[in-house]
């Protein structure tokens, strides 16, 4: 059965943010009962000197554009820390302009499954084609499939690079108010549960 992949599980919230904040000691100051150890692996980026720090198992990513909590174990209180966090933050920092929230997971297919809407007859003639036009070989492929729910886009991706698999989703919700955002982020569990669902129905034994 279909796994998912290590640091897959993220939470991205999109808007305007001040990351002069979103520092390692403003999280620990305003969360002290959630993220109790010390930050570490701390980078800062030469491009636009965002930092990067781990907290608790959270790979915290605060931008200008985006904020971003990635799980980096799978236990249920980091994901509980992460969900708590990007909820909080939004009700901690009221006047950041908001845009959108993501939720994020990846999974990797086993070697003797693959994804039902695949047509690998299809992809050999894709190769084929490619080495004829360009004199160069096709080394990875990428299908999307949008959802629409009623208040969110699910985004469905296949990706295969002719050795691994795998299916990404990406659960997405527009919005600018801070309490359905939240009320959103706070789905994230649910919304990963729902992705094992699609696997099972997803993928198929070859």
């Amino acid at each position: 059965m279909a796994n998912i992949i290590e640091n897959s599980k993220s939470i991205v919230i999109t808007g305007a943010w001040n990351t002069a904040i979103l520092t390692p000691d403003w999280f620990k100051r305003e969360f002290p009962k959630i993220l109790e150890q010390k930050p570490t692996d701390t980078q800062v980026s030469l491009f636009d000197g965002a930092l990067k720090f781990t907290i608790n198992n959270i790979l915290f990513e605060p931008k200008r554009n985006l904020f971003r909590l990635t799980a980096l174990d799978n236990s249920l209180d980091t994901i509980k820390s992460m969900v708590t966090v990007c909820s909080n933050t939004i009700e901690k920092l009221p006047h950041t302009p908001l845009k959108a929230v993501g939720h994020n997971v990846t999974y990797s297919l086993e070697t003797n499954e693959d994804f039902v809407l695949f047509d690998n007859n299809k992809l050999e003639e894709y190769k084929e084609l490619y080495s004829e036009v360009t004199e160069n070989d096709l080394v990875s492929s990428e299908y999307q499939h949008t959802i629409a729910f009623e208040d969110f886009y699910l985004n469905i991706y296949y990706i295969t690079d002719f050795k691994e698999r795998n299916i990404s989703y990406n659960f997405h919700y527009d919005g600018d108010k801070p309490d359905s955002l939240k009320d959103f982020i706070n789905n994230f569990d649910e919304n990963i549960n729902y992705t094992q669902t699609l696997i099972a129905k997803l993928i198929r034994p070859i």
